[in-house]
């Protein structure tokens, strides 16, 4: 039997939930952005899987939102949609994955001071995963 992983599948099923017009947040989502956009958005970051069992994968993803509002208001309140955005139920995945559980991790804001002098913030949001494959 070959293992499979989830990657796409869980990138897809976060993007999806992210922009989903019912259940999504306001701020633009993307896996590159783009040269030149400006913020506010959030990005989708790293993901890394473990294969705990044979048909069970663990998984950690990261966002990262960028805010260049005055103060850390804007950015924790993108963090705060994002969060309620992907913990509020079971991801939809394709390929045969359904998600068993879905908890945030760690949730960090830093300032982050740019060359031509211009402050952003930036928050990280880490999630933890645990996969089934069910195929």
């Amino acid at each position: 039997m070959s293992e499979r992983l989830p990657l796409n599948s869980l990138q897809k099923g976060i993007y999806g939930r992210l922009t989903d017009a019912g259940d999504g947040i306001s701020t633009d989502v993307y896996d590159e952005v783009p040269e030149g956009t400006a913020p506010p958005y959030v990005e989708i970051g790293s993901c890394s899987v473990s294969l705990e069992l044979e048909k069970i994968s663990e998984a950690t993803t990261t966002l990262h939102a960028f805010s260049d509002e005055a103060g850390n208001k804007a950015c924790n309140d993108i963090l705060e949609a994002s969060i309620e955005s992907l913990t509020g139920s079971a991801l939809t995945l394709d390929e045969s994955f359904t998600q068993a559980l879905g908890r945030l991790e760690v949730a960090e804001i830093f300032k982050e001071y740019h060359a031509e002098g211009k402050l952003v913030r930036y928050g990280v949001l880490r999630f933890r995963w645990i996969l089934s494959d069910d195929a």
